[in-house]
């Protein structure tokens, strides 16, 4: 790539800063980003209501922090046992992600939802009142920028990319 490219396109700055650090040449460097449809998720409108307290939306892997988020909402349903979380996304990590949520007694609390059209997805969000993003990595978080477009704080490790991408609404 170095050699053979005319132009590298990072998927943010601090891929950018790495592949630099790597000896790539500045000249054929660009930053891609990422973007949503602001107004599009903003704007929609449900009269669905579901009845979940927070929400996450990615792949179901460890690197997306799926175990963490296990004991994360154990804790968090010791303070109120009707509260209840979505997970929508799939992955390979699915089936030992659903016998950690029995194992925890979280099968009334804890719901994976799979993979779902984009307008079920902005349902969900407006229902909700919390995104969840327990990943442990990220590109960019498309999801994060989804659910703040749809108006829902998000709560999350701190990663650096978020903190170079959100400037605020993020926590």
């Amino acid at each position: 790539m170095k050699k053979r490219s005319r132009h590298i396109l990072a998927l943010n700055s601090r891929l950018r800063d790495e592949l630099l650090s790597l000896g790539f040449p500045k000249k054929q460097l660009g930053v891609l980003g990422a973007g949503v449809d602001f107004k599009r998720i903003h704007q929609f409108k449900t009269k669905k209501k579901y009845p979940y307290v927070a929400v996450v939306l990615g792949r179901i892997a460890p690197v997306k922090g799926v175990f963490d988020m296990v004991k994360i909402w154990k804790q968090v349903t010791q303070h109120n046992q009707k509260w209840k979380l979505a997970w929508i996304g799939t992955g390979g990590y699915t089936k030992k992600l659903q016998a950690q949520i029995v194992k925890n007694g979280l099968e009334h609390n804890f719901h994976l939802l799979g993979f779902l059209p984009k307008k079920e997805i902005y349902k969900i969000f407006k229902s909700s009142l919390l995104f969840l993003c327990p990943d442990h990595e990220n590109g960019w978080g498309l999801a994060v920028s989804e659910a703040m477009s749809a108006g829902l704080p998000v709560v999350s490790f701190n990663i650096d990319i978020f903190g170079g991408v959100y400037k605020k609404g993020f926590r």
